[in-house]
């Protein structure tokens, strides 16, 4: 079940969801980047209210260009 209230956010988060929410974040202590997104599938209630589906394209690039 996914539902986010404008200005609240959202209701139920899984383990880490509050610290990951969305977007590209910085992994605390180190430089890795984690990706969060809001993906496609339902849990048990095929419920989406203000969250809609989302599929993310992502382009990896090698700092030296190659």
């Amino acid at each position: 079940m996914l539902i986010r209230l404008p200005g609240v956010g959202a209701l139920y988060c899984p383990p880490l969801g509050r610290e990951y929410p969305l977007g590209l974040r910085e992994v605390p202590g180190s430089h890795t980047l984690v990706y969060i997104n809001r993906g496609l599938g339902t849990t048990v209630l095929p419920l989406r209210l203000f969250c809609p589906p989302e599929v993310t394209l992502l382009t990896l690039r090698s700092e030296t260009g190659n």
